[in-house]
């Protein structure tokens, strides 16, 4: 969120941000690393109350995915099951 930040900054608001931003290997484990710390900071000031809340909210949003892929599995399935059968019909050869 910090370089999509400094993008707006240097380039304005309105101006559409690019999807893949590739980071210096450095800076990726430079955040990643900061990012643990600040993530065991936030935990050590929650209260027992909101730390199973968020974790509540991360579980729903990680089984959210989950779910929406195996819908999309489940309909592509359907989908190649529809072709293959019409393929099968069309190849069916007639009893003469």
């Amino acid at each position: 969120m910090f370089v999509a930040h400094l993008l707006r900054i240097c380039y304005g608001a309105s101006m559409p941000l690019p999807k893949n931003i590739q980071l210096p290997k450095a800076l990726r484990d430079y955040y990643a690393k900061e990012g643990k710390r600040g993530g065991k900071a936030r935990a050590k000031n929650m209260t027992a109350e909101e730390r199973i809340a968020s974790a509540r909210k991360a579980s729903q949003a990680r089984w959210a995915k989950i779910d929406v892929s195996l819908k999309e599995m489940k309909s592509n399935l359907a989908k190649l099951e529809r072709k293959s059968k019409a393929g099968a019909a069309r190849k069916k050869p007639s009893s003469k």
